[in-house]
């Protein structure tokens, strides 16, 4: 099979200022690749030849070409490297046998390569990235494809003088390769379908592509990319023309993201396109795709070289759209700032049909069953410093004072986000910021001192700075606060908590109430010292019972495996003996890690009050902050009258439907049980 190659429009490179290197992979490609006039433009490229589709095929011999090296300008001469020896693939074997490699680069593009034995190759356009890196190349290992791809380190968007240097090296790679699939988003998917054509594509998957970034092309409804990376020196004449365009292209995008939408509309108007809509995603159309597992099958039957239509797409992603959590949590924002625009009042953005575990469900796609795993390796355990005795700090005026508030994603989970949801703060003037008063190597001990008859202590979840935990938001209740902080994430061990102790306990010394706050890592830590501390009441929000792994290795390896050290935590559980006060656990009865934490609990303490929080995870306390429940809870432990589990359960409830995150794992969920279900149903007869 062969095709044709059309140059793309625009590319006159300017000699003198570039740096080509090219480094084949044997002397065929060294020959062909540099047999273009740089200053001619793109050359007309050779019929395709066949691939090697074995071990023991010959790569060739070099064919007969001028010198090309006096071609060049004296300064655009290329720096040729050796042949990079090739390790042999098993014949018929998609297994990856070498990783990633430059062949050829210019002084803002690189140009990659995986080589494979296969008869189809995927040409990857990289977004915006640091780094001569092969993009996309982990997830696209599993196809039976030679691998390429061109990076663009500087974020020039492909300008056009480059890519005329790396173009006959790149054709010169894809030659005799049956089916040549281009895939890029953004950046990427721009290029990917300006040099289709060029490159001999048969198939181009563009995710969100612009058209272009010049203003007069896109300035009227996309200001941010012309202002940002627009260059007349390279960018003038870089739009998407009708010459360019190779190949069937299937662009994916949001309709409702005006600038996305205005982009495809004129790339329409180069040549046919098949569009695939992919609402309430924004600009982050590759990670829909990613989320709903349709990416895997998508390449798959484009190798086969039955690419989908629009339509079939849209069939294999409905089913599965409730999957993608940003999608979810994009919908209500989308209907309420609408209903807004409407003058209307907002309503729940989902109907009840849409939680229902009833509604009927669309048949699923066999095909779509696998997908690329997205895994996030667990934190390193921190080696325990050596412990060292308490530093007291005295309250001396000019010292230099923590910040109130902190920065890490967990922190913001209490005071940064509580601190937003609330309302307007009430508290100490800007003066008053907490400050250290005691601490170990490993754990610091802080102080918000008030005039008040309640205090509230709170127990940090993990974080690195000595800062508050919920500082930015507890200074509204009526209540002197102090904070525990461990920042080297050791799980405030009792030989630290020994030597702060008798601090903290001066501190609360004369209040009427004490009240313990803590989420996770803090929860546990509130729970384990309520008692010593003289807690009227704790509050512990997805808390867990230990991390040591005869405690809890059955049913929760990840803690142990990452935070576990023999001379801390031996001994470290929660017992009947260190609870005291009224206990009210706050976890989802769904997230089987945090049943079994709380059920370990509850067999200590019996008396302590559970809500359930359900399609939470984890994140217990955020749901408590979307909902502006823990505010009235707060209130209510300072004021003395704490409120019924029943009394929190029927807050969460009509409240709900005010956290994305809620809707988002509820609709999840279901989708997945429906599923589950239709597999396991019996076929019709």
């Amino acid at each position: 099979m062969s095709r044709a190659f059309g140059p793309p429009s625009a590319l006159s490179p300017e000699p003198g200022w570039v740096r080509l290197a090219l480094r084949h992979a044997g002397p065929r490609q060294i020959g062909q690749g540099l047999g273009a006039r740089i200053g001619e433009g793109i050359a007309q490229a050779t019929p395709r030849r066949a691939a090697p589709m074995a071990a023991d095929t010959p790569a060739g011999q070099p064919p007969e070409a001028e010198n090309t090296a006096s071609l060049l300008a004296p300064q655009q001469r290329a720096r040729l490297a050796p042949p990079r020896p090739q390790p042999a693939p098993r014949a018929g074997s998609a297994e990856p046998q070498d990783k990633p490699h430059i062949f050829a680069e210019t002084d803002r593009l690189a140009a990659l390569e995986l080589p494979r034995a296969s008869r189809n190759a995927i040409v990857t356009f990289a977004p915006r990235q640091d780094g001569k890196v092969l993009w996309g190349h982990s997830f696209l290992r599993r196809f039976d494809a030679a691998i390429y791809g061109v990076a663009d380190v500087t974020n020039t968007w492909f300008p056009a003088e480059d890519m005329a240097l790396l173009l006959p090296a790149l054709r010169e790679k894809l030659a005799g390769y049956e089916r040549v699939i281009l895939y890029g988003f953004s950046m990427g998917a721009y290029a990917a379908l300006k040099y289709s054509r060029a490159l001999g594509a048969s198939t181009v998957l563009a995710f969100a592509p612009q058209y272009s970034i010049t203003p007069e092309d896109a300035g009227h409804f996309d200001r941010r990319r012309p202002r940002l990376f627009y260059r007349p020196d390279l960018h003038a004449g870089m739009r998407l023309q009708a010459g360019d365009l190779g190949g069937e292209a299937l662009v994916f995008y949001d309709p409702l993201f005006r600038e996305d939408a205005q982009h495809v509309a004129l790339i329409s108007r180069c040549g046919p396109l098949r569009r695939v809509l992919m609402p309430f995603t924004n600009h982050d159309t590759l990670r829909f795709a990613m989320a709903t597992k349709i990416l895997e099958p998508l390449f798959q039957a484009c190798l086969a070289g039955t690419p989908p239509g629009a339509a079939e797409l849209r069939r294999w992603i409905r089913p599965r759209r409730a999957a993608a959590t940003h999608y979810v949590e994009e919908i209500p924002l989308r209907l309420g700032k609408r209903r807004e625009a409407q003058g209307k009042a907002p309503r729940p953005a989902f109907p009840e049909h849409f939680l229902d575990p009833a509604a009927p469900l669309a048949s699923p796609q066999p095909s779509l069953l696998g997908g690329p795993p997205l895994l996030m390796p667990a934190p390193a355990a921190l080696a325990s410093p050596p412990l060292a005795s308490p530093q007291m700090t005295a309250p001396e005026s000019g010292a230099t004072e923590p910040s109130s508030t902190g920065t890490l994603p967990e922190e913001q989970t209490d005071g940064q986000t509580g601190g937003q949801t609330g309302g307007q703060a009430e508290g100490p003037s800007p003066a008053a910021t907490p400050r250290i008063f005691a601490e170990t190597e490993r754990i610091a001990l802080l102080e918000l001192p008030r005039a008040a008859r309640s205090a509230i202590v709170t127990f940090a979840p993990r974080q690195k700075a000595k800062t508050l935990w919920g500082g930015a938001f507890l200074p509204r209740f009526e209540a002197a606060i102090f904070g525990v902080t461990d920042v080297s994430e050791s799980w405030f061990p009792a030989e630290d908590m020994a030597l702060l102790l008798p601090a903290l306990r001066e501190k609360l010394a004369g209040y009427e109430r004490v009240i313990l706050y803590g989420f996770s890592m803090g929860a546990y830590a509130a729970l384990k010292y309520s008692r010593a501390l003289g807690a009227d009441a704790v509050l512990a929000f997805a808390p867990q019972f230990s991390i040591t792994p005869e405690d809890v290795g059955a049913f929760d390896k990840r803690r142990p495996a990452t935070y576990y050290q023999p001379a801390l935590h031996d001994g470290m559980r929660i017992t009947a003996g260190d609870i005291g006060g009224a206990v009210t656990l706050f976890y989802d009865p769904f997230f089987k890690g945090d049943v079994r934490h709380a059920g370990r609990i509850l067999e200590c303490c019996p008396a302590a009050r559970t809500v359930l929080t359900p399609f939470s995870n984890h994140e217990t306390l955020r749901f408590a902050i979307d909902t502006k429940v823990i505010q009235p809870v707060l209130q209510a432990l300072i004021d003395g009258a704490p409120l019924a589990p029943a009394t929190i359960r029927q807050m969460l409830r009509a409240r709900r439907r005010a956290s994305a995150r809620y809707l988002a794992e509820a609709t999840a969920r279901l989708e997945r049980r429906r599923l589950r279900r239709a597999r396991q149903a019996p076929p019709e007869a």
